[in-house]
């Protein structure tokens, strides 16, 4: 078990940090042909396999009022994930010790209703600004709130993409007269 903490462990210290190996990921730039990269990703899909007792675990012992079991689940599997990239084996501490505050983190946050979606803060309040200054006064749009608060046009599209809550594709309706590829490219 040690030697696939290992490997993980190297995998994510080639990118230096974690955000840097998580960006990559993400752009989908990972190497895959480098060996320590491929033992790194097995090591770590083995890992999550074998701690999921844990996700149950912690999951088990949350109520949860706004959001369902599986949603739970899914933010403690998160949890594990971060888990599992932050770990050094070689501080000489248990997995689980380590794993178990990360997946009660992420579970009581998804737990309290708070955003899965990370928003940068300042983002965040100039979003709440904005909708308590365009629901004081309904007549005003909200290219012009925004323009009177002092945002230029940049900072007005972030503040519009992010302007809706996300929604659940759970929850989200389709429409049978489109085709499912429309409705997957329209993301």
């Amino acid at each position: 078990m040690c030697e696939k903490f290992e490997a993980v462990y190297e995998m994510v210290s080639l990118f230096g940090k974690r955000a840097d190996f998580l960006k990559m990921v993400r752009q989908g730039k990972l190497d895959k042909s480098n060996p320590i990269v491929r033992k790194g990703l097995k090591a770590r899909e083995q890992l999550v396999q074998e701690h999921m007792k844990l996700v149950y675990k912690v999951t088990n012992q949350r109520a949860f009022y706004t959001c369902t079991y599986d949603e739970l689940v899914q933010a403690g599997v998160l949890g594990l994930l971060r888990a599992i990239e932050s770990f050094n084996p070689r501080l000489g501490f248990k997995f689980s010790t380590h794993a178990v505050s990360i997946i009660r983190f992420e579970v009581s946050t998804a737990s309290k209703g708070e955003r899965v979606i990370k928003i940068p803060s300042t983002l965040l309040s100039q979003i709440t600004r904005l909708k308590k200054k365009v629901s004081s006064n309904s007549k005003l749009a909200i290219a012009t709130a925004a323009k009177e608060m002092g945002l230029d046009d940049t900072q007005i599209g972030r503040v519009l993409l992010h302007w809706d809550e996300p929604a659940s594709l759970d929850t989200m309706s389709f429409d049978p007269s489109s085709s499912e590829l429309d409705f997957v490219g329209a993301a």
